[in-house]
């Protein structure tokens, strides 16, 4: 299957990933070149706003501290895409440089790590985080 390139560097390729792909490896092919394989895997299912992220939201505080305050909102993929006073909380397609990957992650790059208060053994999962990741790189839809 062929993919349309989004952004890439020389450390990281990112791209649209087409329908029908499936877990495997890939190779990167330019006009005078070629990558070496690497490994590849799409995200076991559709992530689900109000299903899967939602829920974790709500249990993990996020809500009840984001229901509006500093401008940000967490209840509705909507107000995630408007943002807050630091700009939209969430890119489509850009898991990486999405403020709320960012914010959940280890290395905020301003802040606190979310959710507020949290330490090491009680921020979110990798497995959270790679939900929210997935949630987004799929496009961030509402269910």
């Amino acid at each position: 299957l062929e993919a349309d390139a989004v952004a890439w560097s020389p450390e990281r390729v990112r791209l649209l990933v087409p329908a029908g792909a499936v877990d495997g490896t890939v190779r990167i092919a330019g006009s005078e070149s070629e990558s070496n394989e690497v490994s590849f895997s799409v995200a076991p299912e559709l992530v689900r706003f109000g299903d899967d992220l939602l829920p974790l939201f709500q249990a993990s505080g996020c809500t009840s501290c984001h229901g509006g305050s500093g401008g940000l909102d967490v209840g509705t993929p909507a107000d995630l895409l408007e943002g807050g006073n630091n700009g939209p909380a969430v890119i489509p397609r850009d898991s990486e440089g999405s403020l709320l990957v960012q914010k959940v992650g280890p290395n905020p790059p301003f802040g606190s790590r979310m959710p507020q208060g949290c330490r090491d053994d009680s921020c979110l999962e990798p497995g959270e985080i790679l939900l929210i990741s997935d949630w987004i790189d799929q496009g961030a839809r509402g269910n």
